[in-house]
């Protein structure tokens, strides 16, 4: 296998070093072999594989519809931006949750305007597969973007530090917490099935649940 010596490198943002790398293993530069391949590299940063915790899918694959083909395309979309490990969400609902969220959506929908915030935004991405599928959805629903403000974006940090000083249990990411914290400042309420921990972080936002009618 080829051996890399890759110079003048910032490491993270910090001071210009050089690398060996061999085998997938980064060496002391010093045991750069002659037959080495130099890679100059100054201005350029390294960083270690991303790892990405909760992922739908990827380049207009989803991995919740099962096809191998829609894996494959999502982990090589992936790792064309740096992840190097990552944890598929391959989870479904069964045909009666769709519905009761369709239902859902519509009942919000009559009684107001629909927002979404960008983390919802970019986990129905992998759903569609292009740009103009996507926005087209939008469109029918009437669904507008609203991003994160300043202050919803301190709220979710601090309390997502509140949920990790408690022990960080259930499997929360920081993404559940924007999104409470998105509603509690930029709309009314918030429709979502998962409510445990809204009603317990977010004591003060209204809930709307898929089930009711």
């Amino acid at each position: 296998m080829t051996t890399y010596l890759v110079t003048g490198v910032s490491v993270l943002g910090g001071t210009p070093c050089d690398l060996l790398l061999r085998d997938g293993r980064v060496l002391d530069p010093a045991d750069a072999p002659r037959d080495a391949v130099t890679v100059d590299a100054e201005g350029l940063v390294a960083l270690p594989g991303l790892v990405d915790l909760h992922c739908h899918g990827g380049g207009g694959a989803s991995f919740t519809r099962g096809d191998p083909d829609d894996i494959v395309v999502a982990s090589h979309h992936h790792r064309q931006h740096g992840t190097t490990s990552l944890m598929g969400s391959a989870v479904t609902d069964a045909p009666e949750h769709a519905e009761a969220a369709e239902r859902a959506l519509r009942k919000a929908a009559a009684e107001g305007g629909l927002v979404i915030c960008e983390c919802v935004l970019a986990e129905i991405r992998p759903a569609f597969r292009s740009a103009a599928d996507i926005e087209e959805f939008l469109s029918d629903w009437e669904l507008r973007f609203v991003p994160s403000s300043r202050e919803s974006a301190l709220l979710a940090g601090e309390l997502f530090s509140t949920y990790l000083g408690r022990g960080g249990k259930g499997g929360r990411v920081i993404a559940d917490f924007i999104i409470g914290a998105h509603a509690s400042f930029h709309a009314d309420r918030l429709l979502a099935r998962d409510r445990g921990y809204l009603r317990d972080y977010f004591k003060r936002l209204k809930l709307l649940a898929p089930g009711n009618r």
